[in-house]
């Protein structure tokens, strides 16, 4: 689950959830904070023309859907 809002980012993967900031640049958010190491710092996530976001390659984060 990912919640970008106001500038804070909001990541959970099952128990494992952190805090931080994100800014979005063209079709990119890039999500900062101490996000241990399952994680990477920046996460660097792609917005794609359907709506979805692709999570960082070589990561645990799926592609993700807006909830309805």
């Amino acid at each position: 689950m990912l919640n970008f809002k106001d500038g804070k980012a909001y990541i959970a993967l099952g128990a494992y959830a952190v805090d931080g900031t994100y800014k979005i640049e063209g079709k990119k958010i890039i999500a900062r904070g101490d996000f241990g190491p399952m994680i990477p710092n920046p996460c660097v996530f792609t917005i794609n023309d359907d709506g979805t976001i692709d999570g960082p390659r070589d990561s645990a984060i799926p592609r993700l859907e807006k909830v309805k």
